[in-house]
């Protein structure tokens, strides 16, 4: 799959550093000054399973999809060495958000 450039607008903005890196389900990753950190994914992985090579979790991350309307849990496996790894369940495609997939991590790095 071929990467994602980041516009120059991005760059410009002071509350945002942009981290281009390609992930397993093609994702734009960006610090805001507030500590969160947010993953902008392109594409659902068929098992559902989002993986974030470049993200360090620890005991208190969490991480939500934006827009996902579903009660079934999001799971995360964090694994200090590889990454973070969040498993969203198959739902209805009106659960999810519509185009893009937007995550948001707190407590992580």
């Amino acid at each position: 799959m071929p990467f994602l450039p980041i516009s120059s607008y991005f760059y410009s903005q002071k509350k945002y550093k942009a981290i281009h890196k390609c992930i397993h389900a093609i994702a734009i990753l960006f610090i805001t000054t507030t500590g969160f950190i947010y993953a902008h994914c392109f594409h659902f992985p068929d098992d559902g399973i989002f993986e974030f090579k470049e993200i360090i979790g620890s005991d208190y991350t969490s991480a939500e999809l934006l827009g996902y309307k579903s009660n079934k849990p999001i799971t995360i496996t964090i694994n200090n060495s590889k990454g973070i790894k969040l498993s969203v369940p198959l739902v209805s495609p009106s659960n999810y958000p519509p185009f893009i997939f937007v995550f948001k991590f707190d407590n992580a790095c």
